[in-house]
């Protein structure tokens, strides 16, 4: 006989019956860092509207359903294979658990060499513009100072400035070769166009070279846009091998993601200002806890004065 669990409807209840077992799983699975949706179970109302709509598709269910505020059946939210799972015996259900974590491990191992792979792509990609970088510096510009002289915050700052700079020169000229094609047919072959309201204007009409104007601005724009977010998604991913191979702990911001990072079983591009914020007020308290356990120092001058204090009251 199926076994039915109790009513409930508490975030993580809902992640479990949506078959994901960790709250770390799931993080990964919808994109959140995993800190941060772990506050989220332990606070739901707190949720911002787009990770919450972002949770609400992973888990198939209503926001009102991720904050709380509607209650449901989650035994109505199981598929098939966790009705089937629930109907086995302890021992056929721990077997299956068995099976099934080596075959996650066994994916876990290749999304790391993945992950491995294309982050030994970006180092070399990194190497290549660092060195293009630097060639491309006037020694005797005060950028050329700042980059060869200046802190690690002012260099990395410049080389991603000459990233973005770099693209924007190429995404122009992709943009332009794009549109040639598109452009020559648009004004030797086209008898009519469609307007902004769905009719036909033809070559003939005084509207008809406006209206192919128009109409290969908006082609650049489209093409622009989809060339710029590309030039960013890849900006991103060379800047995180820079930060790879040039750690930066110049600032307490960056002390913090460095401990987030090694010790927290996260990722650099998972570290959201809310992490570092929660971070920043756990070392502080440390830091304050340790102070407070750990006796002022005495100065040498106080030592002198304290010698002197005791050899006149004897």
């Amino acid at each position: 006989m199926e076994r039915r669990r109790p009513v409930s409807s508490t975030l993580q209840d809902l992640r479990k019956e949506a078959g994901f077992r960790t709250a770390k799983d799931f993080a990964e699975a919808v994109g959140i860092p995993a800190p941060t949706y772990t506050r989220y179970e332990q606070d739901p109302l707190k949720i911002p509207i787009d990770r919450a709509w972002k949770i609400a598709d992973g888990l198939h269910c209503s926001i009102d359903a991720v904050v709380g505020r509607e209650h449901i059946d989650v035994n109505d939210m199981r598929g098939d294979f966790q009705k089937n799972f629930d109907s086995l015996s302890p021992d056929s259900q721990g077997l299956l658990e068995v099976i099934a974590a080596a075959i996650k491990g066994r994916e876990n191992v290749k999304k790391k060499e993945a992950r491995a792979k294309e982050e030994a792509r970006y180092d070399a990609y990194l190497s290549y513009y660092e060195q293009a970088f630097v060639e491309s510096l006037d020694a005797g510009s005060t950028l050329g100072d700042s980059v060869i002289f200046g802190s690690d915050k002012e260099k990395r700052i410049a080389f991603e400035r000459y990233l973005f700079e770099r693209a924007a020169k190429k995404r122009a000229e992709k943009v332009e070769a794009n549109c040639a094609p598109r452009e020559e047919e648009l004004t030797l072959n086209a008898a009519s166009i469609i307007d902004t309201d769905g009719k036909t204007v033809f070559c003939d009409d005084p509207r008809f070279d406006e209206l192919i104007e128009n109409s290969l601005r908006a082609i650049r724009e489209e093409l622009e846009e989809e060339y710029r977010k590309q030039d960013e998604a890849e900006i991103e991913k060379i800047m995180a091998a820079y930060d790879r191979l040039h750690p930066r702990h110049n600032t307490f911001e960056e002390t913090v993601r460095h401990l987030i990072l090694h010790y927290g079983d996260t990722k650099l591009s998972d570290i959201d200002e809310e992490t570092v914020e929660q971070g920043r007020k756990a070392v502080e308290s440390m830091l304050a806890q340790t102070s407070e356990a750990t006796p002022s120092a005495v100065s040498p001058d106080d030592k002198h004065q304290d010698n002197h204090k005791r050899r006149g009251s004897q």
